[in-house]
């Protein structure tokens, strides 16, 4: 969000609720933007922890290997 224009829509959602979320076809949306947006290469992950590194990496392997990437092309958010 912090890329964003201040005018977009990007900084004026959070998190949703009943009122936001409750139209009838909302899970294929949310389905739709997971397909057409969730991808690794997308993605940044940050780790704090007090094991040892080779802990750690394995952790990582086990938990976000799945995670697909699609290549997708990076938004640009500074003109939304």
């Amino acid at each position: 969000r912090n890329s964003a224009h201040s005018e977009s829509v990007v900084n004026r959602f959070a998190t949703g609720n009943m009122e936001t979320l409750g139209f009838p076809d909302i899970r294929e949306r949310l389905i739709q933007f997971h397909d057409e947006s969730y991808s690794s290469n997308l993605m940044k992950l940050c780790i704090v922890a007090k094991d040892d590194i080779d802990t750690i990496q394995q952790m990582v392997i086990d938990k976000f290997s799945d995670i697909q990437n699609k290549d997708i092309e990076i938004p640009n958010f500074s003109e939304v």
